[in-house]
C-alpha cells in the first residue's frame, strides 16, 4: 500500500497533466502561493493575472499557453496534442 502511494506521488510531481486525478499536486491549487508556483512550473506559459482554479483538468500543460487574465474554471478541460508544437 505504501509503495503504491509513493508511485502515485511521483507520478503527480512529474506528470505533464494537473487535476482531480492526480491529488498530489492538485491540493495546490487551493492556495494561491503554491497555486502560481505550481501553474508556472506546469504550464508552457502562466501569465499574470492567469488564474487555473481547483477543479479543473489540463492534460500536457507544457503545451498550453495561459494568457493574461485568463480564467480556467472547474470542471473545464484542456488538452493539449503532446506532438504538437503548443501554442
Amino acid at each position: 500500500m505504501v509503495k503504491e502511494i509513493i508511485q502515485k506521488y511521483k507520478y503527480d510531481k512529474s506528470a505533464d497533466r494537473l487535476g482531480p486525478d492526480c491529488p498530489f499536486t492538485h491540493w495546490h491549487l487551493y492556495f494561491s502561493l503554491s497555486k502560481k508556483r505550481i501553474c508556472k512550473n506546469k504550464f508552457g506559459t502562466y501569465s499574470e493575472g492567469a488564474d487555473f482554479r481547483a477543479g479543473a483538468y489540463a492534460i500536457t500543460c507544457s503545451k498550453i499557453h495561459l494568457g493574461k487574465n485568463v480564467v480556467i474554471r472547474p470542471t473545464t478541460m484542456l488538452f493539449a496534442d503532446p506532438r504538437d508544437g503548443g501554442g
